[in-house]
């Protein structure tokens, strides 16, 4: 199982209007062609939030394959519409996790 994580800064005074956006265009167009399962939307706890809001997207993902199928594909798209919506208000990072199990291998 993969975990593709997007981590955003996002300036405040449109923190909300991306809240709603991700919620409620982001997240389905990214499910939209079912590559992507269980989105989860986190806020990060940070000290200072007076520059912004921290969150992080995470979607599971069957395999590698399969994530790069949706980032040329798909997420291509979502993520032009996401850019031409909030642009420099908005700056992120993905990272590509893959879940390890608790127990140690034989």
């Amino acid at each position: 199982m993969i975990v593709y994580n997007t981590t955003f800064h996002i300036d405040k005074e449109v923190a909300e209007d991306v809240i709603i956006y991700l919620r409620h265009q982001f997240i389905p167009d990214s499910l939209a062609d079912g590559l992507l399962q269980q989105p989860r939307l986190l806020k990060l706890n940070q000290v200072n939030a007076d520059d912004g809001l921290n969150i992080a997207l995470q979607f599971d993902v069957k395999d590698m394959m399969t994530l790069n199928r949706w980032l040329s594909g798909q997420g291509a798209t979502v993520r032009k519409s996401f850019v031409n919506s909030f642009g420099h208000k908005v700056v992120g990072f993905s990272t590509v996790m893959e879940e390890m199990t608790l127990e140690e291998e034989s």
